[in-house]
């Protein structure tokens, strides 16, 4: 056969010469080639010189590879579609191989850590900083190999421009030949909303949130986008500063500023306020609005005139069903006017501690923390581990669980996390109930 006619691009069969006259033999040479038919084909060529009879002769071997190059285009179209299904779920959803190194970092995974692919892929999960607990998930895949593990509802992460999150997460073994295991396949939940200490949020319902930290008010405006929300934000500070604290979400955000700013939409008035809120609700069911920094409103326009103006948008928030969070330092505003704003707007909901139920194992730990705090003595977390002598992968997760019952705090002292009993935490202890 004359390779040279069966060549589709001639100029395929000049480098393969030149590179047969550098080596002295090809291997492996990828070529389209036609068949007799005329139909196209894709090959791999060995190609070896030897001599017979003083005469140099080529002998060429053809390996036909188009069934070959074709399932390969079907497995590379099927793990595009497969990633983009993963990245298109709302859980969050990572894969780590048998050394514990992470293979697999979805979309919703970095919208609940701030951490992009390029930075978690092919890290040792012990390295990743946005876990708090990675001891536990240790623990959870070696439980998962015993056979037994009911999925963690305590997964703390620790995102790079907001506070904590709580995921519940599960984990099976991805098998891999001879029996082995090729790595392990985590689906988490964001808990969050579930496991603040708030209760459930109403639509049609407007919030005061009174804080000197803002980062409680982003935390809960950002879990409500997650959820589905539609969110609105409008503050007083530096832009990029503000969408850094909202990473990977689709937020219309306005300044409060005089002057105008690139790259970011500002408004000072209070009629443009209350029309750009109400030109979002109109197009966005359900939505969440979040007003920081009023404080500056306030000194522009005066507080009569801001109430005025936050009492007609409590409306627009009632009649379009939406969730309006309004953030506050308690510092910055008079004590007479917060009156007013306590009057017009509901605090953030608590459980009722009533009808509140936590374990023995839990409620010893809350009493000793009760009493060591009567004794003005500071309760570290291996405290609390020795004196129940529990390793500190279950003394967190104790800890943890008070925490998000809202029954005990968590401070840190220097590098030291020590823990006080809230004021829920006190009246529990004296209306407590066991199971």
């Amino acid at each position: 056969i004359n390779l040279e006619q069966l060549y589709v691009n001639k100029e395929d069969r000049a480098k393969l010469l030149e590179e047969l006259k550098s080596r002295g033999f090809v291997r492996d040479w990828a070529v389209q080639l036609k068949r007799k038919t005329g139909s196209m084909y894709t090959a791999l060529l060995d190609v070896d010189i030897f001599i017979t009879d003083s005469k140099r002769l080529m002998l060429t071997s053809v390996r036909d590879i188009t069934d070959i190059i074709k399932s390969q285009k079907e497995i590379a179209e099927t793990r595009d579609f497969l990633t983009n299904v993963i990245d298109s779920a709302s859980e969050f959803i990572m894969t780590l191989d048998s050394n514990m190194n992470v293979l697999m970092w979805n979309k919703t995974a970095s919208i609940l850590t701030g951490y992009k692919k390029r930075e978690i892929l092919g890290k040792s999960i012990k390295e990743c900083d946005c876990f708090e607990n990675v001891s536990a998930i240790v623990d959870h895949m070696k439980n998962i190999q015993e056979g037994h593990g009911a999925p963690l509802d305590d997964i703390i992460l620790r995102p790079k421009n907001s506070g904590k999150r709580i995921l519940s997460l599960s984990c099976s073994m991805i098998p891999g030949v001879d029996k082995t295991i090729a790595g392990f396949f985590f689906v988490g939940r964001d808990i969050t909303s579930q496991s603040m200490i708030h209760g459930k949020l109403l639509q049609g319902t407007s919030y005061l949130i009174l804080d000197e930290s803002f980062l409680q008010a982003v935390d809960l405006f950002v879990n409500l986008q997650i959820n589905g929300y539609h969110g609105l934000f409008f503050s007083r500070g530096n832009p990029i500063s503000l969408k850094n604290l909202l990473p990977h979400l689709n937020t219309e955000i306005f300044v409060f500023d005089q002057e105008s700013l690139p790259d970011v939409q500002t408004i000072i008035s209070l009629d443009a306020l209350y029309q750009r809120l109400e030109e979002f609700l109109e197009k966005h069911d359900p939505s969440v609005v979040l007003i920081n920094r009023i404080d500056y409103l306030i000194i522009l326009h005066s507080f009569n005139k801001v109430l005025q103006t936050l009492y007609k948008i409590h409306s627009l928030i009632s009649k379009h069903h939406a969730i309006l969070l309004i953030h506050i330092n308690p510092n910055l505003i008079d004590k007479t006017d917060l009156v007013f704003l306590r009057q017009e707007f509901q605090m953030l909901p608590r459980p009722k501690v009533d009808s509140m139920q936590i374990a023995d194992d839990l409620y010893n730990i809350l009493l000793f923390v009760y009493e060591q705090n009567q004794k003005n003595i500071l309760v570290s977390f291996q405290k609390v581990g020795r004196h129940f002598s529990i390793s500190k992968v279950t003394t967190q997760k104790r800890v943890y669980a008070l925490e998000r019952r809202g029954l005990i705090g968590i401070k840190l002292k220097g590098r030291m996390k020590t823990v006080f009993v809230t004021k829920e935490g006190e009246l529990l202890l004296h209306r407590r109930t066991a199971v």
